[in-house]
């Protein structure tokens, strides 16, 4: 990322650094052997990464119980695996979220057909390879990090929990 590239040309002033993108697209669908179904009658909000704090997947949990608290109609879902199942796990015995585990990325593709909104709540990142996957097929929101606010429209950028609450709520 622009982010990163600056931080190595800072500390290592003689290095030149070149920047070469992850993009990635996601393949054709594939069912699930046993695919969860989908109200597409609801509002559907996905987190799909690494289990881990980096990825702010708690955030994503944070967002989800404040969000049921304000709209019924609402239904988040975690995909990965990592090591915060634990968390993921505990807000699904909750009814705060549907864990659907970790997928392969034909299976990712057969569920972004039902995803009204991506949420992607890094606490720091450069430029996340799911954002490149999923931009075309799925409204995104976002944390400010690494170089997201260069590619992402400024009102779907997120400087805290409480913006992605509004923005949800408010979604139609």
């Amino acid at each position: 990322s622009e982010e990163l590239k600056g931080k190595i040309v800072e500390k290592f002033k003689v290095i030149e650094v070149e920047i070469l993108p992850t993009r990635s697209s996601l393949p054709e669908p594939v069912i699930p052997q046993k695919p969860y179904l989908i109200n597409k009658e609801k509002l559907n909000v996905f987190f799909v990464g690494r289990l881990e704090e980096v990825k702010g997947v708690d955030i994503f949990i944070e967002i989800a119980k404040k969000v049921k608290e304000k709209r019924e109609d609402v239904q988040f879902f975690v995909i990965g695996d990592g090591s915060m199942t634990k968390i993921v796990e505990i807000a699904q015995n909750n009814n705060k979220i549907v864990w659907l585990g970790r997928l392969t990325q034909g299976e990712i593709s057969y569920y972004s057909g039902f995803m009204n909104l991506l949420l992607i709540t890094s606490r720091s990142e450069s430029m996340p390879v799911v954002f490149w996957e999923l931009h075309e097929k799925v409204k995104i929101l976002s944390f400010p990090v690494g170089d997201i606010p260069k590619y992402l429209e400024n009102e779907n950028i997120c400087e805290t929990v409480e913006d992605f609450v509004d923005k949800i709520t408010l979604h139609p």
